[in-house]
């Protein structure tokens, strides 16, 4: 019987390997923490990236057949770092190959360069309901892919709704200040609107 390697060690490799993906990720990513997630201390996302100025980003891993990986992913949604309280708004669901399990130690690097995953994307919705992307099926891709999703997934969809909205009103005060009083300036000073 040929030996196995545990998910957590999977997840390790896996870590390791999108680190070298980007040069701000070598320190943003990590793997099998504990005391990460604001309120539940035991708990331990698979992977999670955390880059500064970003979404925090959770992946959730589990060796085929995976049978609750979506399940655990969309647990994660909705809960806070401990560290600065930034929400998780995406989880990627990753199901990992079972031929990983039995590549020799030293190797497991080298095999998930060369292996094709299937993944989706939960994202926290307004109502606090989470959004599965695709709807049905799963995206197949190597860990570039992952690695593309990944860094897809890290732009807050709430901060740029915050944003634009910050521009809208900026852009209506603007347009108040050039467009009334008759042609007289207006002294009050442009100030956004935080929301």
């Amino acid at each position: 019987m040929k030996a196995s390697t545990i998910e957590q060690a999977l997840n390790f490799a896996l870590a390791d390997v999108l680190r070298e993906k980007h040069p701000l990720w070598k320190t943003a990513i990590s793997a099998e923490r504990t005391k990460v997630l604001k309120g539940s201390p035991g708990k331990q996302p698979d992977i999670i990236m955390s880059l500064e100025g970003n979404s925090p980003v959770v992946i959730e891993t589990e060796v085929m057949p995976a049978a609750t990986v979506e399940d655990d992913a969309v647990s994660r949604l909705s809960k806070h770092l401990a560290s600065d309280n930034r929400t998780i708004e995406n989880v990627i669901a990753l199901r990992l190959p079972s031929r990983l399990r039995t590549v020799e130690q030293d190797r497991i690097k080298d095999a998930i360069k060369e292996e094709k995953f299937t993944y989706c994307v939960f994202s926290e919705t307004e109502d606090g309901n989470s959004q599965r992307w695709p709807k049905e099926g799963w995206l197949q891709g190597n860990v570039d892919d992952v690695a593309n999703c990944l860094e897809s997934v890290t732009l807050s969809e709430s901060l740029i709704s915050r944003s634009t909205d910050i521009l809208e009103d900026g852009v209506a005060q603007s347009a108040n200040i050039l467009g009334g009083g008759g042609g007289r300036k207006d002294s009050r000073a442009f100030v956004p609107v935080a929301r």
